[in-house]
């Protein structure tokens, strides 16, 4: 089940998010064309601010091109809820994969 209490992290780190969202856009596949459409249209952004603010742990590093990848083959109304129960679902758990510290692997 998505969190969506509005109290939730997003909102305590809103600006942070927002901030780690900017950086990543223009590093989500910059050498592949089909997403500067995504950038310039605002696409990508959306879609990682409307999923991260619904998420429990909010933002996290490796959101950007998961939903990149999905984005190219989903119109952006069904990308969200996608990208939502990839990352919520237990049988997915894609937040658990991406909210691992790579240094204490």
């Amino acid at each position: 089940e998505v969190y969506t209490d509005k109290g939730n992290l997003w909102e305590q780190r809103k600006e942070e998010y927002l901030a780690y969202i900017e950086a990543d856009l223009d590093r989500t596949f910059p050498e592949d064309a089909r997403f500067d459409a995504m950038r310039e249209q605002g696409m990508l952004k959306r879609v990682l601010v409307n999923v991260s603010s619904m998420s429990e742990k909010g933002y996290v590093q490796g959101m950007n091109e998961v939903a990149a990848a999905v984005l190219l083959h989903l119109p952006e109304a069904a990308a969200e809820p996608l990208l939502l129960k990839l990352l919520h679902a237990p049988k997915y758990s894609l937040l658990t994969v991406l909210s691992i510290d790579p240094q204490k692997l």
